[in-house]
């Protein structure tokens, strides 16, 4: 085998990485046009790169039909996110990126990304366009240049996400995820360290498309390019010129190159070469290692169990992997080993003469007694080769180093800092020396101290401290089964100092737990469901402390109940009498909460051993129970006798009402408050639409039907009070002052006499009393009429209490209504409702200060006052669109949004506008909806904006051949928002690519009379399967130039079902667009029934 080029590429990628061959030049920055980047994911090479940069020009100059935007031009260009090691290294580095998402993560890449942005940057304005992991990349571009000297304005920058694994897109900016992508929806989402940017669109794939539904370009370009485009022309419409820069500075300052960065250069020159020619367990190895020292550093400060289990399984691979394929490797291209320090004896192999080959006394590194190894041609010597591959291995040793020194162990290790540095600046110093000797770096103690082992996280989930029966169980939240040998658990009572035994080690040997599983410590002699894995026969006790701890004896979880004096922030809740505390159970985390809190992450409940806790109250809510209105209907004060007064109840519900605890009082006109009935004393039910009558001690005869007395016979009211009627909850029910009171409801009604009592009016329209919160004008002198219907004065006549005939109302003037409504929300979310006004006028219309208000209170819109209003002025025969919550609702620009309340109700509400004046312009009719679909989500639109919103035949569905907009998962929306609504149009255009669109979403299709006359392109289609019905009275004409005698092919051709529902008086006529001419004819196929 020639090793000449494989030797070559390494020395060469060694020799770029210490001079570069080029320092960079002064740029120009001009602050005319826009640079866009794109950036790739994980696992494409340059040219994969290239390919995404060209299928983004390419959709961008065909959405954008031009190579310029805002008449300036636009440059795509690309970053290079590259793959290293053969894919081993950006596994790491995607788990690290994950971990730390909302941090600037800075690696070897980013600045390499840096540097090659300070180079091609060539305008003031730019965009980076990141796909998959690229996101990460993005977001830490932005964070190291965005206001930052020698970087970008965030004026002048904006990021937009494809296929996005981060939990936030820099700058605010915007981003696209489909649902059906496998790689983000499906796995980063169920596994990321942290809260994913939710899925926005939904791309239905098709044979042929990349099965993971994930690729920029055959994807998400071939299915959302226009959303992605639009979004980004939005995008760059805010981006400004960087007026800090002149146009003869550079638009980036290239970063600063550490020596950090140059030993990964050399590290990755390297052993991506040894990838290339020997696969990937070598150089996996080296990016192992020098990722594993980045997320090293992140690790100690962010205290990540998920990051040190990372780092000490990167520690591990390092070690064994380059260990064996470095030896393999060597033994098979020069005939001897060298066994980087730390890692192991040396291999002796001989290979060609004689040669011995030993373990130094530092327990590493290699001495030959062979003679010195041959040149190659070309000056490059094998023994160069080796002093290369050494120093590589020497690096990844210190890396290793570092990793366990950061991870908490300088001391076992006796590795310091400073010592690593110096020692990393000396092979730096020695890399280009013509020859060296091979060394061996190891800190001095380290020989016979092994590191530290790494442990996983278990938490204690429930803990039941009720006497002999008492357990505690632990769960493991890994992904992985996890030994117990050598754990143990302790205990600390309220008053202790330290911890004692509970469970002790040699329980847990042999002992494992699986992943997401429980694990039951209990008391001996007891029994739980699903099993107890260990017994103990210590106890717990209330405000006891338990600790869990594992073979290095860290407390791996602690929790501290009642009055405990140890705890991790607060203390958990008390269980209380047979029950226990257990860890909250996020649902849709699918995961027990963990905030090192014990109050916050623990609550008292029935105890679920072996099972997820349930969460448990010890009173259990009630729902507050709720009292029907009961009216006070008649009053009557002293006559000839005081107890000639009485107070008539009334009941205007259908069901009778059970009066216990209710309660009756007066007020005087100076404010005093006294029972006349006390709650405890009331009783009896008042029939439903009855009356009920409560009378003095010792009322006259006059009243023996009356149904109780006051609680006190020297109990009474008299002129200018008060009587109020309380429900159990202690609210009033009603009341009504009269005379001079100082309480009553609007204003006061007139005082009874002594020969009639005051009583509510009888409203004969619907037949109850009035009750508009008013007692003057509610309540009127009469003659006494108790527990019977009110009747009027003496000098009164029937005519005097019935309203007059109410005047048809006056037209509304209509000239802005209510135009479409998508009460039914969208395929996307039943909460992204949306509504539409239109301006029917030939001149635009403010409505600043014009109110649109729902029947019950949501929405209620003022706008300019609440909400976002993009303008309050509709032009002339324009609309208006508002959008629930947000502009995101659906793809075609908000004039306002923001809340509607509770949103619209799927029954029916009315929805009146009113002007600034407070004059009603339009209202919709409301019984139930007049029309709209919840199941197809078809919106209701108006047919006429000159009739009446409130007449029920003014709306109809959305006929579905007319529609605009995509909702905010890229559904089509079946609506016309921002348009001319389908039913009002004069025609209706069908082609056939448009039938087979909708054939494909629905099962049955209808020509409504909505929409008549129907202009056919270029034929009607029917799939097998498939119905189209055609309403009567309906026209469709199909296009004259499309169709020829010649023809075979009809111009309807059914192999499904057509259903024409023509009558007599209604008929359905099919012709042409032109008199006279053929429009051709209908085939059947064998396929087609029911026709």
């Amino acid at each position: 085998m020639n090793y000449r080029p494989f030797l070559l590429a390494i020395i060469f990628a060694t020799f770029v990485f210490y001079f570069p061959l080029a320092a960079r030049g002064a740029g120009e920055c001009s602050d005319n046009g826009y640079t866009t980047f794109t950036i790739n994911g994980v696992g494409a090479d340059e040219d994969d790169a290239r390919l995404n940069r060209n299928a983004f020009r390419d959709k961008f100059i065909a959405v954008n039909s031009s190579d310029q935007f805002n008449n300036e031009p636009i440059l795509v260009d690309y970053l290079h996110n590259p793959s290293h090691l053969g894919g081993v290294d950006d596994w790491l580095k995607s788990i690290e990126q994950g971990i730390f998402d909302s941090e600037n993560l800075t690696d070897y890449d980013l600045t390499e990304m840096l540097l090659a942005a300070s180079e091609k940057l060539k305008t003031q304005k730019v965009l980076l366009v990141a796909h998959s992991q690229g996101n990460f990349y993005a977001n830490s571009f932005y964070g190291s240049v965005a206001d930052k000297d020698g970087g970008i304005p965030k004026e002048s920058i904006a990021v937009y996400g494809v296929a996005t694994p981060s939990s936030f897109v820099a700058g605010d900016g915007k981003y696209l995820t489909s649902e059906t992508d496998k790689v983000i929806a499906g796995l980063v989402q169920r596994i990321h360290f942290r809260e994913v940017l939710a899925p926005n669109t939904r791309i239905e794939l098709t044979d042929g498309d990349d099965p993971l539904g994930h690729s920029f370009s055959d994807v998400y370009l071939k299915y959302r390019a226009p959303r992605v485009i639009g979004e980004i022309q939005e995008v760059l419409s805010g981006l400004k010129a960087d007026d800090t820069r002149g146009p003869d500075e550079p638009c980036l300052d290239p970063p600063n190159l550490t020596l950090s960065h140059r030993i990964q250069g050399v590290a990755f020159a390297g052993a991506d070469t040894v990838v290339n020619w020997f696969g990937g367990a070598v150089g996996g190895a080296a990016g192992f290692a020098v990722d594993a020292y980045t997320l090293a550093k992140y690790t100690v400060g962010a205290a990540s169990n998920a990051a040190v289990n990372l780092v000490g399984g990167a520690y591990d691979f390092a070690q064994n992997a380059f260990s064996d394929a470095l030896a393999a490797l060597k033994n098979l291209a020069f005939g001897f080993t060298l066994t980087p320090a730390g890692m192991g004896p040396a291999i002796t192999n001989v290979t060609g003469g004689a040669s011995t080959v030993e373990q130094d006394s530092s327990g590493g590194g290699l001495t030959s007694a062979a003679a010195p190894p041959p040149a190659f041609s070309g000056g490059i010597s094998l023994a160069d080769l080796q002093n290369q591959l050494d120093d590589i291995a020497e690096q990844l040793d210190i890396i290793s180093r570092q990793i366990l020194a950061m991870a908490g162990f300088p001391a076992v290790l006796g590795v310091s800092d400073k010592i690593v540095d110096e020692q990393a600046e000396q092979i730096l110093e020695e890399a280009m020396q013509p020859t060296r000797t091979v060394r061996t770096v190891r800190a001095s103690g380290a020989q016979n101290s092994p590191p530290k082992s790494i442990y996983p996280q278990i938490l204690i989930s429930e803990i039941y401290d009720s006497g002999t029966e008492e357990f505690v169980e632990l769960f493991n939240p890994n992904a992985f089964a996890v030994e117990l040998s050598g754990w143990y658990l302790q205990k600390k009572t309220q008053s202790g100092s330290g911890f004692d035994t509970y469970a002790s080690k040699n329980l847990f040997d042999g002992k494992s737990i699986d992943a997401s599983d429980h694990f039951l410590v209990a008391r001996s002699g007891t029994g739980w469901p699903g099993g107890v894995d260990v017994y103990t026969d210590y106890s717990l006790g209330p405000d006891n402390t338990l600790a869990l701890k594992n073979p290095n004896q860290d407390i791996v979880d602690k929790v501290g109940w009642g009055a405990a004096q140890d705890f991790e922030t607060a203390p958990a809740p008390s269980p209380g009498a047979n029950n226990s505390i257990g860890r909250k159970w996020n649902g849709s985390a699918e995961a027990y909460q963990d905030t090192d809190n014990n109050s916050a992450d623990f609550e008292a409940q029935i105890p679920t051993s072996n099972l997820i806790n349930a969460v448990f109250s010890s009173q259990p809510e009630e729902t507050p129970q709720t009292y029907p209105k009961i009216l006070i209907s008649e009053v009557k004060a002293a006559g000839v006798a005081a107890t000639d007064e009485f107070i008539e109840l009334y009941n205007p519900n259908d069901s009778a009402v059970d009066l216990s605890g209710w309660a009756l009082k007066k007020k005087t006109s100076g404010g005093t408050e006294s029972n006349l009935v006390s709650a405890s004393a009331f009783s009896g039910a008042i029939p439903a639409n009855g009356y009920f009558l409560v009378v003095p001690q010792g009322a006259t005869t006059t009243y023996l039907t009356a149904d109780l007395t006051y609680s006190g016979s020297t109990y009474s009211f008299a002129d200018n009070n008060t009587i109020l009627f309380y429900n159990p909850t202690g609210a009033v029910s009603d009341k009504v002052g009269f005379g001079q009171a100082q309480d009553f409801e609007t204003n006061a009604a007139e005082n009874p006499t002594a020969e009639n009592s005051i009583g509510r009016t009888w409203n004969v329209r619907s037949l109850a009393p009035h009750d508009t919160d008013d007692n003057s004008a509610d309540f009127e002198l009469q003659t006494p009429t108790p527990k019977t219907k009110n009747e009027l004065p003496e000098n009164s006549s029937p005519e005097d209490s019935e309203p007059e005939p109410e005047p048809e109302p006056a037209p509304l003037p209509q000239t802005v209504v209510i135009n479409e409504s998508a009460w039914m929300g969208t395929k996307a979310s039943a909460s992204d409702e949306w509504l539409e006004l239109h301006n029917a006028t030939d001149e635009s219309i403010s409505v600043a200060g014009w109110h649109l208000l729902s029947s019950d209170g949501g929405p209620d819109v003022t706008f300019g006052v609440n909400g976002t209003a993009a303008t309050t002025t509709i032009a002339a025969g324009g609309f208006y669109l508002l959008e629930r919550t947000d502009d995101t609702t659906i793809s075609e620009p908000a004039q306002w949004f923001g809340s509607f309340g509770n949103g619209l109700s799927n029954e029916c509400e009315t929805l009146s506008l009113y002007d600034a004046s407070g004059e009603l312009i339009d209202q919709t009719v409301c019984s139930s909806w007049p029309a709209g679909d919840n199941e197809t989500k078809q919106t209701m639109e108006r047919i006429s904006a000159s009739s009446p919103g409130a007449d029920p035949a003014n709306w109809a569905n959305n006929n579905l051949f007319t529609r605009n907009g995509e909702d905010a998962q890229g559904n089509p929306i079946n609506g016309t928002p921002g348009q001319q609504n389908s039913v009002s149009a004069s025609e209706t255009t069908i082609s056939g690519f448009q039938l087979s669109q909708l054939f494909s979403e629905f099962q049955t299709l209808t020509l409504t009379f909505f929409g008549s006359p129907y202009i056919v392109q270029d034929g009607i289609g029917i799939p097998e399967g498939k119905t189209l019905a055609i309403e009567s009275a309906i026209t469709v004409k199909f296009n004259s130039e499309k169709r020829h005698p010649s023809d075979p092919v009809g111009a309807l051709s059914a192999d499904g079902t057509l259903k024409v529902m023509g009558t007599e008086v209604g008929p359905v006529l099919f012709t042409s667009t032109a008199e006279n001419s053929f429009w051709g004819c209908f085939n059947f196929s064998e396929t087609s029934s029911g026709s």
